[in-house]
């Protein structure tokens, strides 16, 4: 339970709030806990669902089958982030894509009626899920301009600028390894590798391991014009 509440408390959804508060709120609602092995399917596109999930460790992934045969990676879900609020929430609970645990995990699962109710008794936690509701907006938003880019080069300036808030002469330290990095690109990882040295060739940046410095910040923001 401490472990639990300690996850908690990370999680946006419980954002602002004491460990003390939070455990009254698992003390008043029901919930189940689950647990998935790597590359165990949690959701396959079509299905339905009515509650949401809290991860208390492991990773998450959202995945896309093309028509072409391809894979399209969606989005990555860590330790502490929420799953299948939109879904739960929505007048079609269908999942349009495939959940697939990219390694052990365990899930927090509560059910969209008991969300109602917290939600009509607490206004931290209503307010934390408008909050992340739009902020997944924003992202999706993202992601959906980042698939507009054809060219891997521009993949990963967009995401330098977008995601890593690129700043000439100031080194990113990656938060993901360089393979989560190129799947969220939606390009392998040999590709991925390939670019990152030729932009390095060109003077646009510099790679060290998972560290890189943008040396012109005005080549990485052409992607952008």
């Amino acid at each position: 339970m401490e472990r639990l509440i300690s996850t908690l408390s990370k999680c946006p959804v419980f954002n602002n709030m004491s460990e003390n508060e939070i455990e009254s709120v698992l003390k008043e609602y029901k919930y189940m806990t689950e647990a998935f092995e790597r590359g165990e399917v949690i959701f396959r596109a079509g299905d339905k669902s009515r509650r949401i999930g809290i991860i208390i460790y492991g990773c998450l992934e959202m995945r896309k089958y093309l028509p072409s045969g391809n894979i399209l990676s969606m989005f990555h879900r860590k330790e502490g982030e929420m799953t299948g609020g939109s879904i739960a929430f929505s007048g079609s609970p269908k999942y349009p894509c495939d959940v697939i645990a990219k390694e052990q995990s365990r899930i927090l699962w509560i059910d969209r009626d008991e969300i109602f109710e917290m939600v009509s008794k607490n206004r931290k936690i209503a307010t934390n899920i408008l909050r992340i509701s739009a902020d997944r907006i924003m992202c999706l938003e993202k992601r959906i301009e980042l698939f507009s880019f054809y060219s891997i080069r521009d993949k990963i300036a967009f995401s330098l600028i977008n995601d890593l808030s690129a700043r000439e002469g100031v080194e990113i330290i990656l938060p993901f390894t360089k393979t989560a990095w190129a799947e969220y690109l939606n390009v392998s990882r040999t590709s991925s590798s390939r670019e990152l040295k030729s932009m390095e060739l060109d003077g646009i940046i510099k790679v060290n391991g998972n560290k890189i410095i943008p040396l012109d910040i005005g080549e990485l923001n052409k992607v952008m014009w």
